[in-house]
């Protein structure tokens, strides 16, 4: 499979993070989506292994996104790396750009209210969207989390 030959990012098998565990144990590329958003785009050589457990450096992050899942398709090993450079470079995912957070849930919600993007294609535009209702969102989405 070439890059031109991969299907649209909607198309591919989409999953929640809690159905994690059930990503095929082959090499496949993932993003991390929210609607039709692309956060992030990433490969690995086992999409289950890549997943599993919170190891992953974007997994506290995107829990903190409402909505969000994984969309994966499987590729061809010696393909990934060309796949996954085409499609960053056409679709320009914020996340891919970014430091990691650090590490844990508050880390993750302090990396997400600063918004660290270095991409020309933010997840948020700051400048629209009041801080202050950034801040009330997230704080519900945490609240929410310690619930659930």
């Amino acid at each position: 499979m070439t890059p031109q030959e991969l299907k649209p990012i909607w198309r591919w098998k989409r999953l929640s993070f809690r159905c994690r565990s059930e990503l095929p144990d082959a090499p496949g590329l993932y993003a991390i989506c929210v609607f039709y958003q692309i956060y992030y785009i990433g490969l690995a050589s086992s999409l289950r292994n890549r997943w599993r457990g919170q190891g992953h450096h974007r997994f506290h992050v995107a829990r903190l996104v409402p909505f969000s899942c994984l969309r994966y398709i499987e590729v061809p090993e010696p393909n990934l790396r060309a796949c996954e450079k085409h499609l960053i470079r056409e679709l320009d995912p914020p996340w891919n750009y970014t430091p990691d957070p650090i590490d844990g849930y508050l880390g993750a919600m302090i990396w997400h209210l600063k918004g660290h993007c270095h991409s020309k294609n933010p997840p948020v535009d700051w400048e629209e969207v009041g801080l202050w209702i950034a801040i009330v969102g997230v704080a519900i989405v945490a609240i929410w989390r310690v619930i659930l």
